[in-house]
């Protein structure tokens, strides 16, 4: 499949200041996931996997954080023959 793909129950899990590691819910599906701001306040680095698929990150930038109230991270994905 060419273009972009929205990708159902990718797990989103988050890296915490304090080096904990914490599972915040998968995405729906339309890719989707809601997650609270409060929340990422103690996040360093938001991860994704999923089966079939390489994991993810992204860095929050907690500076950067309260300028969004929607944000849309997507992630490249490539096939392995």
């Amino acid at each position: 499949m060419d273009g972009p793909r929205m990708l159902e129950n990718v797990l989103v899990w988050a890296v915490t200041r304090r080096g904990g590691v914490r599972e915040l819910g998968k995405t729906d599906i339309f890719g989707s996931i809601s997650l609270n701001k409060q929340e990422l306040l103690d996040v360093i680095v938001l991860g994704f996997s999923h089966d079939g698929f390489f994991d993810g990150a992204w860095r929050v930038d907690r500076e950067k954080l309260h300028r969004f109230d929607e944000l849309h991270i997507g992630l490249a994905h490539f096939t392995v023959f």
